[in-house]
């Protein structure tokens, strides 16, 4: 391969790029030295960090040969010319600009480099534009999270009090476009700052606020949800909360914790993932560092009709609470503990109490109900790679009606099916692939020639071929994905193939 594209140059391009965007004054050293690189994007993206670190510019140009050594070498003087406290003076000047674009780059500089005086002329600049630019306050919390300000941390606090709870007032039009915004970001960037400054006086201030916030689908209306779809998004300033939190390693109280459980999103219109998310990661790891997993494990349990399982009333109503999604409606109280249980449930040795209620519910009629319990008990399983499911998950496959059985819609319609969604199934295949017992290879396979099958359930079983199918089956892989009718699945395949193929397998534990 030629120089500007081989994966080295193409990892020093990334570190380049992402000293820009984390690097301190140990970083300029260096980027320094990048200026020369002989791969140009490497050099480009140096100088695009330098940049970023000190709002400085030489009108750097890698790709101008003629013009790259004279503007390295302007680089290397200017710092000879300009220490860190004539630098970070400079961009404390800048922040009285007139020039919106000016005073944003040396804000996000000072983020980088600042010292106590940074620190201190951010603090000040955020008192004195209470009302400022959304994007430019933003970037001003940010950099005193960056920077770790404890100083800060009174303010921060004073600013996500006031806009947690503020109502943004009627949109000026259509509320989608982010009319209401403001207040939203102002709380959860503060919350993000005060999460990174990590003190206890921080975590405090964080521990306290979560549960006095609003229902979280108000956060996400106001920023640009529609009304139909309400709690199917996560609420920034929710997730920046148990982020910090979740940084800090806090244990946090019940209150925090109930206020988490009601927090995670559904969406009962589009689409779920076969894993769980980044927002229902975070909750997942606070409500189980709280201490109360095994509580709301348990109080799951109990509204799936485990006779054994015991739960509290308070609980009960956390783990059954749903958002109103008031096109799509919310969820129901069965399908939001599956849910719930599948975000929290970090332990297989509850595998056997959820095999049995997944067990329980394949066996009704079906229904919403049906379909979206199964889905989440399914993803739970997987989640856990418990291989005691393993029988279970194979006769999802093998013995659940297809999607095809209950016939399909006529064309055009933006269905395909007349089953009931989500199509359960499909998060089988997949929670088997994670599982990574190879004894599912065979019944995968079969899932993928069987056209009954609904497109989501084979690409699924064709994702988990490529995480246990080894050499033996590359042959088969080949010959199947070589006529396969549909891009997704056909590619899928020949991902399995190239990985059997090669070796590169994830095979049972």
């Amino acid at each position: 391969e030629t120089p500007p594209f081989r994966s080295v140059d193409a990892r020093r391009r990334v570190m380049a790029l992402g000293l820009s965007a984390c690097g301190d004054r140990s970083a300029v050293g260096a980027l320094l030295k990048g200026l020369t690189d002989e791969d140009v994007f490497v050099a480009q993206a140096a100088n695009v960090g330098l940049e970023n670190l000190t709002g400085h510019s030489v009108g750097f140009n890698a790709f101008d040969a003629d013009l790259r050594e004279r503007q390295a070498s302007e680089w290397v003087a200017w710092f000879k010319d300009n220490d860190w406290e004539s630098v970070e003076a400079g961009l404390i000047k800048a922040l009285s600009s007139s020039d919106s674009v000016v005073v944003f780059k040396a804000i996000e500089a000072l983020g980088h480099i600042g010292d106590d005086s940074g620190k201190a002329a951010l603090r000040q600049y955020l008192a004195d534009h209470k009302d400022g630019e959304l994007r430019i306050s933003m970037a001003a919390m940010r950099s005193l999270g960056y920077l770790k300000d404890t100083g800060a941390v009174a303010l921060l606090v004073g600013i996500l009090r006031e806009n947690m709870n503020k109502n943004p007032g009627a949109a000026a039009d259509l509320h989608e476009l982010g009319w209401q915004q403001k207040p939203v970001y102002l709380a959860g960037t503060a919350a993000e700052a005060i999460g990174r400054i990590g003190t206890k006086d921080a975590e405090k201030a964080l521990v306290d606020c979560m549960p006095k916030l609003l229902d979280f689908w108000n956060y996400t209306l106001w920023t640009g949800d529609h009304s139909w779809l309400m709690g199917c998004h996560s609420s920034v300033i929710h997730y920046r909360i148990i982020e910090g939190l979740d940084s800090m390693g806090t244990k946090a109280p019940e209150a925090v914790v109930i206020t988490t459980l009601k927090s995670v999103p559904i969406d009962t219109d589009r689409a779920l993932l076969y894993e769980t998310d980044n927002y229902e990661k975070l909750a997942g790891r606070v409500v189980n560092r709280s201490g109360m997993g095994d509580e709301v494990v348990e109080a799951c349990l109990a509204v799936l009709g485990d006779l054994q399982a015991k739960a509290s009333k308070k609980m009960r109503g956390a783990v059954t609470a749903s958002p109103p999604a008031t096109s799509t409606l919310p969820q129901d109280a069965e399908a939001r503990a599956g849910q719930i249980a599948s975000v929290v449930c970090a332990d297989k040795k509850y595998a056997g109490q959820f095999i049995t209620a997944l067990n329980r519910y394949r066996k009704n009629e079906p229904s919403r109900t049906k379909s979206w319990t199964c889905f989440f008990l399914v993803r739970l399983l997987g989640k856990v790679q418990d291989a005691g499911s393993v029988d279970t998950l194979l006769s999802c496959l093998s013995d659940d009606a297809t999607e095809a059985s209950f016939g399909l819609e006529d064309q055009p319609n933006v269905f395909v099916y007349k089953a009931m969604t989500p199509f359960y199934r499909a998060a089988a295949a997949d929670a088997l692939g994670r599982i990574g017992d190879a004894k599912a290879v065979a019944t995968l396979f079969d899932v993928v020639k069987d056209f009954d099958n609904a497109l989501s359930v084979r690409h699924a079983a064709a994702g988990a071929l490529a995480l246990l199918c080894g050499p033996e089956h590359s042959a088969q892989l080949r010959i199947l994905a070589a006529d396969y009718p549909e891009v997704s699945v056909r590619r899928a395949l020949l991902e399995a193939h190239d990985k059997a193929s090669s070796g590169r397998i994830a095979r049972a534990r």
